[in-house]
């Protein structure tokens, strides 16, 4: 049955219902049970197309519903019509059916109407997102992938409930399978893993919020594997730079030396630590090899120079004993193996030398003893043999005893006596031998004590080894106890002197870190006054000479250690303390850059006051000095309000207050998105009034259905306003009224089908002699409509009330319209121009004029066929709507009635437009007395504001005066500043605009 109906059709049927409550008579005439059927027969079949979209748009079946109501008629430009009736006019139509037992209507389905007028809006962007979403369903992404497009669908989708449904489902089965990651990630740890999973559960979009404990686990979990990573690594580096270290490989050390220097700030490893000790030695022998390296080096090529030298045959003695001086230089002893072959060579050749002597002497002595024996051989030999024998044995005693000395000696007293005797030369070989074995012994004792006097006073195990080795040396057979003896007293003597320098280390230690300790003492003093530069430089020498000394006191009194940490806990301590003043100051100075500003021109502005103000509070650890931060930064969010007020609504009139359809809904989107940032803004007020003006002016100008197409529709495309034509018969004032242009050419009698307002023509005959013209002519309501269009199309935003006010002087005004038709326009001006005005319902003068010709309307009964001229009970009425507008056109009834208000949009816009300024803050002085850092204005007059925050959710924020100024003088009562004051709480000021 809608299909039947146009647009037109349907505005024309709740017309003549209004204008039928309007008249209060209730009669029972075939006009109105025809206009009660088929507007009933109208609402149930809207009803029944919105109950078919709503169940589409129930089932997700959000296309095919609106391909469904853009069937013509269009579904919700034919609802907009119906509803447009107001609840008053809608009940007393409801009465009229029930009283004369007629059809009465359905009432409409507005929700049904609601969620199809979303459905249009939410239809074109949510596309891509449900192709999308089908996408990944079929992929079988990780529900957090399919989470967060459900996500985005929910919000560009606010009507489909079972979005939200569906995302508490995942949400839940989400939380199931972070709980089931995390018993993974509990038994092998992975740190991206458990940042990208902390990234999600701290996300604000969750509408059921993860559980604080799976969060608390989350970085927990994060925070001991980045610990246990580093820890590892600085295990994985203790292990090699102690086998490095072992092996003095100082290539070898290097990467794992850089590995323990990336990971020992993350480890959190206190400076007592077992693994940290036991690095220590380490990591001070990684720092000391690079200077050594240069030294090995140079070593390493003497070392190659005396191996070069014992593979030659022929080296001389002085070779070897300059080689050996050079190595002597480096006061270092030579590997075992290598030094025993250089002092073997040395002994040898030596040896070689002393024999060619002793070879020398003992040719002498023979010749003379030969020449002695050639005269007492016979009185002598037998006792000189015996008595050789005797001393022969005796020295043999001696080298078996091992006693060199006696048995040179006693050699030495007979030298040459029995040179020349077998025995003799064996013993003198014998001794000779015995001397060689002891000197080569005495040079490879020498040699370790030599190494051993190199060893590190710290290095106990070396040295003992050392030791070891001496006596495996001197109790080699046969044993000299000289040797013995010599050996025990040079190391009783190495071992009094490492004990006597180490004591005196650690007490130059001791006194070092005394040193360091009346620095810092020094330092805590003078720190306030000092630059950061020479504080730093300070600071990382104390830090080196700690380093210095803890690696020097490895091995020694671990008083030396914990005295040392602790100076460089207190050092640490003070730094922070600097650092987070000179972080404060640097905080400060750029805040109190932000706080001077005008709003209008300062696009996120205070979201960087707000982020410093943040890290300002982080900083602060002062728990009265976080109270007042805290404050600040609840009130922070209007500010940012205020911000956003100044660049989302100033600018000029006629954007502020469009007609255009598409620049109102861009209005009207600021809005929204504004309320729907800054809920609790303090300037909610002035947003609600503008948004009840763009109202207005979407009723006015917003789409088919708006007032002016309304006016249009019902006073100006009317069918009786634009397509009869008038026949004129002599003895009746008014015409008959015709729905075509006809030339009457009968001689007697003329038959016209009459136009009637219900639309069902009257055959009427006439003489035609009577006809004052035979040709009919247009009717005089069609200039009429056409001076009414041209009217209506000149209307603007601040030219509402009089353009109607225009209008309907054009009505009242223009002749040849039947007086009842010209009530009938002035009725359908009076309700839109009230509908769409902001002052016309409240402005005295118009209701009156309402009153009047409302109660005029009643009694002419707008519903009477004002076409029918000769009606005698038509003529009656038309005589009263006569007298009603003549009233009006010879009087100046309408001179107040149309009230503008135009004065009230420029009052809005000038709110709107309010130049707000930031001009400084609160702070306290040096005194720590509350102070206002301020700029005043020069110019003008200006109230002096701060914006403070909701205590509740129930109370909004506001905008709260605390002064004003002058021509930039400022008055600011003192109990106000004491009462509002709070750190860091920015000021503002607005101009006071003249009345």
């Amino acid at each position: 049955m809608a299909q039947t109906h146009t647009l037109q059709q349907i505005q024309m049927m709740v017309d003549q219902i209004r204008l039928t409550v309007m008249s209060e008579q209730f009669d029972d005439t075939p006009e109105i049970r025809s206009l009660s059927r088929e507007f009933a027969e109208l609402s149930k079949a809207l009803n029944h197309r919105l109950r078919q979209c709503g169940e589409l748009l129930r089932q997700g079946l959000r296309s095919e519903a609106i391909e469904s109501a853009e069937t013509e008629p269009r579904l919700l430009d034919a609802v907009a019509v119906v509803i447009n009736l107001s609840d008053e006019e809608l009940q007393s139509w409801q009465d009229l059916c029930e009283f004369l037992e007629l059809t009465r209507p359905e009432p409409m389905l507005n929700d049904a109407a609601l969620m199809l007028d979303s459905a249009y809006e939410e239809h074109e962007p949510l596309e891509n997102l449900l192709r999308l979403h089908r996408r990944l369903a079929l992929q079988r992404a990780p529900l957090s992938k399919r989470l967060a497009t459900l996500r985005i669908l929910a919000r560009e989708d606010p009507g489909t409930e079972f979005w939200e449904e569906d995302i508490e489902k995942y949400e839940k089965a989400r939380h199931a399978q972070i709980q089931e990651d995390l018993r993974k990630l509990k038994k092998s740890p992975s740190a991206a893993n458990l940042n990208e999973l902390k990234s999600e559960v701290e996300s604000s979009e969750w509408m059921n919020p993860v559980p604080k404990k799976i969060i608390m686990t989350i970085r927990e979990l994060l925070h001991n594997s980045s610990r246990d990573e580093a820890r590892g690594h600085l295990k994985q580096a203790e292990e090699g730079l102690r086998e490095a270290f072992a092996e003095m490989n100082f290539s070898k050390a290097k990467p794992d030396y850089e590995l323990w220097l990336q990971n020992w700030p993350l480890a959190e490893l206190a400076n007592d630590d077992p693994l940290a000790i036991e690095a220590i030695p380490a990591l001070s022998w990684c720092e000391q090899s690079a200077a050594n390296e240069a030294e090995e080096n140079e070593w390493s090529r003497t070392l190659s120079r005396v191996e070069a030298l014992l593979d030659k045959k022929e080296t001389t003695l002085l070779d070897f004993e300059r080689i050996s001086d050079e190595v002597d230089r480096f006061e270092r002893p030579l590997p075992n193996s290598l030094g025993n072959r250089l002092q073997t060579r040395i002994a040898s050749l030596r040896l070689r030398k002393s024999r060619q002597r002793l070879l020398i002497i003992v040719g002498s002595t023979v010749v003379t003893i030969a020449i002695a024996s050639l005269v007492t051989v016979v009185v002598l030999e037998a006792n000189e043999s015996r008595f050789r024998n005797e001393i022969l044995a005796r020295v043999q005693e001696f080298v078996d005893q091992g006693d060199v000395n006696r048995a040179t000696e006693l050699l030495g007293q007979y030298e040459g006596r029995w040179n020349d005797s077998s025995n003799w030369i064996d013993t003198v070989t014998s001794v000779d031998e015995l001397q060689s074995k002891i000197d080569d012994r005495a040079h490879r004792l020498e040699s370790i004590i030599l190494e051993a006097r190199a060893v590190p006073d710290r290095d106990d195990k070396t040295f003992d080894e050392l030791k070891t080795q001496a006596s495996s040396i001197v109790n080699e057979q046969p044993i000299v106890q000289q040797i013995v003896d010599q050996m025990e007293l040079d190391f009783r003597n190495l071992k009094s002197e490492r004990v006597i320098r180490l004591q005196k280390i650690e007490a130059g230690l001791f006194e070092r870190l005394k040193a360091q300790s009346q620095q810092y003492d020094d330092l805590k003093l003078t720190v306030a006054e000092m630059e950061v530069k020479d504080f730093e430089t300070r600071t990382q020498r104390m830090k080196e000479a700690l380093s210095i000394i803890e690696q020097e006191a490895a091995g020694m009194s671990p008083q030396i250690r914990n005295q040392s940490q602790l100076l460089m806990t207190n050092i640490n301590d003070l730094s922070g303390q600097v650092y987070r003043e000179i972080r404060k100051e640097k905080l400060l100075k750029e805040m109190a850059t932000l706080t001077r500003a005008n709003l209008k021109n300062s696009k996120g502005t205070m979201v960087k006051f707000t982020e410093l103000l943040g890290q300002l509070n982080e900083i602060t650890l002062d728990e009265a000095k976080t109270k007042e931060l805290q404050r600040t930064i609840e009130d922070a969010v209007t500010y940012q309000a205020l911000e956003a007020f100044c660049n989302t609504f100033a600018m000029p009139e006629a954007r502020l207050f469009p007609t255009a359809s598409a620049e109102i809904t861009s209005r009207k989107k600021d809005v929204t998105d504004y309320l729907e940032k800054y809920p609790n803004s303090p300037l909610i007020s002035t947003v609600n009034d503008y948004a009840a003006t763009l109202d207005v002016l979407w009723k006015r100008h917003g789409d088919s259905s708006s007032l002016i197409e309304r006016t249009r529709m019902a006073a100006i495309d009317d069918f009786a306003m634009k397509n009869l034509y008038i026949i004129k018969v002599e003895g009746l004032k008014w015409p008959y009224y015709l729905t075509e242009y006809q030339y009457f050419q009968e001689p007697q009698v003329v038959e016209i089908s009459s136009y009637r307002q219900d639309r069902q023509p009257q055959l009427v005959r006439l003489n035609a002699n009577k006809l004052i013209d035979r040709k009919t002519e247009a009717a005089p309501q069609k200039a009429l409509a056409d001076k009414l269009n041209s009217l209506i199309e000149q209307t603007n935003f601040d030219n509402w009330e009089s353009t109607y006010g225009i209008m309907t002087d054009a009505v009242v005004s223009e002749n040849g319209v039947d007086p009842i038709l010209k009530l009938r326009l002035l009725m359908i001006l009076q309700i839109q121009a009230k509908e769409g005005s902001l002052t016309l319902e409240n402005h005295q003068p118009f209701k009156a004029y309402v009153t009047q010709q409302t109660e005029t309307a009643q009694k002419v009964n707008l519903l009477t066929q004002w076409p029918d001229p000769d009606d005698q009970d038509v003529m009656k009425r038309r005589k009263l709507a006569e007298e009603y507008v003549e009233m009006l056109r010879v009087t100046d009834a309408l001179n107040e009635i149309w009230k503008s208000s135009k004065d009230e949009l420029e009052s809005q816009a000038k709110e709107l437009n309010l130049s707000y300024q930031s001009i400084g803050w609160m702070k306290h002085n040096e005194e720590g007395e509350p102070i206002l850092d301020i700029d005043i204005p020069e110019n003008g007059k200006w109230n002096i504001v701060i914006c403070r925050s909701g205590d509740s959710e129930t109370k909004s924020s506001s905008i709260r005066q605390i002064g004003h100024c002058s021509e930039g003088k400022a008055v600011i009562p003192e109990e106000t500043l004491k009462y509002e004051f709070c750190p860091c709480r920015m000021v503002f000021a607005y101009p006071i605009l003249p009345n």
